[in-house]
């Protein structure tokens, strides 16, 4: 073997020790960043899989794949189950650090809502934040050019992030003898998919899709701070049942007409359906569903002339509002799971009307 050879096959041994050191520790946590760094001019793939016992309820397996294209991980252990995969084929999609950092940033506090709102296992969402953190990090250098290249605005207006789906799973529990049917559940996935496409550099379009889904439902205590012990007996059951539906969607369009550009929107909606039963004694004593939607729309193209007239004309500062201006419209095509986010002064302006 080659010095960069051993090397390589160095770090990745140190990748292995540090990825299984974190599934044996006391709640487990992912370390991945020693598999996720490999050198693609040495190493052609990585594959790690390894099955840990960590206690009387069962092995933490986990299966993890990388090449040039392609980054998959599954997880699966007593608490429940996580699976994130990353394409990066098309790395003309891909944002500087800083668009990156924001993404995952702002995809960790939704996990975090949606956590809190289905009540999930704190450890296993962790795991699931560190496995999507570290598999959108440290994206491996091309391995050819893009056909399209993309420009600032364009960057500013998708995520900056490699196309993913990621989805994280609780294992499913009974905890009420006296009714098996209301189960602890919960479920939630999240996606990208983009398009870059057109007949040249001059003419083209793109458009991206950011989805997802919670699905979660839960027992709590009539009383805040009083634990909950569900048994056969009438006078233990007295409780709520959360039952959780919520969908969330962000899109946005971009279109170049002879090097000049024609069209560029954004559009997002959310809902969220919360079901909750109140039991008293075991008799069922309400049952109210409570929705919340909300979904808009915005012409950014309308919102950028005024600046790109500016730098048209050099005016003093057009440069940095220009760049103060992109950094906004990130932050605003994120998705964004919660209706109450999309209340926000950066959704003032409705699309036109056809």
């Amino acid at each position: 073997m080659s010095e960069a050879e051993r090397t390589a096959l160095g770090d990745m041994a140190a990748g292995f020790q540090n990825a299984i050191d974190g599934l044996t520790a006391k709640p487990p946590v992912l370390n991945l960043s020693g598999l996720t760094k490999f050198d693609t001019k040495v190493l052609s793939s990585v594959d790690f899989q390894s099955s840990v016992t960590l206690d009387k309820d069962g092995p933490q397996k986990l299966a993890f794949h990388a090449d040039s294209t392609t980054r998959t991980l599954n997880v699966d252990g007593p608490a429940g189950s996580m699976n994130v995969s990353v394409d990066m084929r098309d790395s003309s999609i891909w944002g500087n650090g800083k668009q990156r950092a924001a993404a995952i940033d702002s995809y960790l506090k939704q996990f975090d809502k949606a956590a809190s709102r289905g009540n999930a296992d704190k450890a296993l969402v962790g795991m699931f934040k560190d496995a999507f953190s570290q598999m959108n990090s440290d994206y491996v250098a091309p391995t050819q050019q893009p056909k399209i290249s993309l420009a600032d605005i364009d960057h500013a207006m998708l995520t900056g992030l490699a196309d993913f789906k990621a989805s994280v799973k609780e294992v499913t529990t009974s905890p009420n003898p006296k009714n098996l049917s209301e189960v602890d559940s919960f479920a939630y996935d999240a996606s990208q998919t983009t398009q870059v496409g057109g007949i040249n550099q001059f003419n083209r379009s793109i458009s991206q899709q950011q989805q997802s889904n919670l699905k979660a439902s839960y027992h709590m205590s009539l009383v805040p701070d009083v634990p909950l012990i569900l048994t056969t007996d009438n006078k233990s059951q007295n409780y709520y049942y959360k039952q959780i539906d919520d969908t969330a969607q962000s899109k946005v369009g971009i279109s170049y007409t002879k090097g000049v550009l024609s069209e560029a929107y954004a559009e997002q909606s959310a809902k969220q359906s919360t079901r909750t039963t109140k039991y008293e004694l075991g008799v069922l004593t309400d049952d109210s569903t409570t929705p919340f939607n909300a979904s808009q729309k915005r012409d950014i193209l309308e919102s950028l002339k005024p600046l790109l007239d500016d730098l048209k004309n050099e005016k003093p500062s057009a440069l940095y509002n220009w760049q103060q201006k992109l950094l906004e419209v990130h932050s605003e095509i994120l998705l964004k799971s919660d209706p109450a986010d999309l209340k926000d002064k950066g959704w003032s302006i409705p699309v036109p009307q056809a």
